[in-house]
C-alpha cells in the first residue's frame, strides 16, 4: 500500500533510504488486546512461511492496511481478519536453501481503496529480472544492525543480482537457488531483521508496480558486501498461488485466457 509512488506494498523496513508511504501490517488479535508482528504481505496476501506457522493458541491474524506510522493513528488504517493460511506443501523449516519460503493469506472481507491501499499484480509466469534492475523493499524493520525498529514506513531501492553471481563461493553459493532472487549486497542499501515477508516490487514501463519478491534471508548484520538480500522468487511460484486461489489448473487457464482477451476476472 502505497499513496502515489508504492501504493500497495506490505513490508516491514530497509535501510538506506527516506520514510515512504502507506502500507500494511499483520496482528495477532486477543480480545481487546493486539500485538504487530510486522511481517509484509500483498493482496491475497503474500507472505512466508515462518511468519505464519507459529500462531499461539486463542489467537487470529488481522490484516491492518493503508499504515504508514505504527506511533499514531492516522486515520487511514483499516483492518480485515485472515479466514485461511496456506503454507507451501514442500516448505522445509530446517532447510532454508531448498527454497518455497511463500504462504498465502485468505482474507474473510475484501480490500477496499481509501486511497492509501492499492493491489499490486503479479508478474510473468517464470520472469527473471535482469541484472542491475531496481526494485524496492519497503517497512519497519532496524534502521542499522544494532537499532531498533522504524516507526515510519521506510524504503529502499535495490539492484538486483544475477543468480550466476549470487550462487558464487564468495557470495551466498549453494545457500541459494534460481527460485530465489538475489539484490542487493552492495554494502549501502539491505533488508533487515524485520523485513521477511515484505515485498521486492518493480515498477514497469506503463507505471504499474509487479510484487516479483518476498524477502527470505539475509546476513545477520544486514548491510554486508557481497552478501546481498535474498527473496523468494514470485514468478516460480505462480502455478501453486493459482491452485489455491481457484482450485485447478484448467479453472486457472480459462482465467487466463480471458485476461488476455480483456475480460478480466
Amino acid at each position: 500500500s502505497f499513496k502515489s509512488s508504492l501504493k500497495t506494498l506490505l513490508f516491514d523496513h530497509a535501510i538506506g533510504e527516506l520514510s515512504s508511504h502507506c502500507a500494511a501490517t499483520i496482528k495477532l488479535e486477543e480480545k481487546n488486546r493486539q500485538t504487530e508482528l510486522k511481517p509484509g504481505g500483498n493482496l491475497y496476501l503474500l507472505s512466508l512461511n515462518r511468519n505464519l506457522v507459529c500462531r499461539p493458541s486463542g489467537k487470529i491474524y488481522r490484516v491492518g492496511f493503508g499504515e504508514h506510522d505504527l506511533s499514531v493513528d492516522e486515520g487511514t488504517e483499516y483492518y480485515l481478519d485472515v479466514e485461511s493460511i496456506h503454507v507451501h506443501p514442500y516448505w522445509n523449516p530446517s532447510s532454508l536453501a531448498s527454497g518455497y519460503d511463500i504462504a498465502l493469506l485468505k482474507l474473510k472481507d475484501p480490500v477496499y481503496d481509501n486511497s492509501y491501499v492499492e493491489i499490486a499484480i503479479l508478474p510473468v509466469e517464470g520472469q527473471i529480472l535482469p541484472s542491475q534492475s531496481e526494485c524496492y523493499i519497503t517497512g519497519w524493520g532496524l534502521t542499522s544492525p544494532n537499532g531498533s525498529g522504524a516507526t515510519r514506513l521506510q524504503q529502499a531501492g535495490l539492484s538486483v543480482v544475477s543468480y550466476e553471481i549470487c550462487s558464487r563461493p564468495e557470495w551466498w553459493g549453494a545457500t541459494v537457488n534460481d527460485r530465489m532472487i538475489c539484490a542487493g549486497g552492495d554494502g549501502y542499501s539491505s533488508g533487515c531483521q524485520g523485513d521477511s515477508g515484505g515485498p521486492f516490487a518493480c515498477k514497469s514501463n506503463d507505471g504499474y508496480w509487479s510484487v516479483h519478491g518476498i524477502v527470505s534471508f539475509g546476513p545477520i548484520y544486514c548491510n554486508i558486501y557481497e552478501k546481498p538480500t535474498v527473496f523468494t522468487r514470485v514468478s516460480a511460484y505462480l502455478d501453486w498461488i493459482f491452485q489455491v486461489r481457484v482450485g485447478n489448473r484448467e479453472i486457472r487457464r480459462n482465467i487466463r485466457h480471458a485476461e488476455r482477451l480483456g475480460h478480466g476476472m
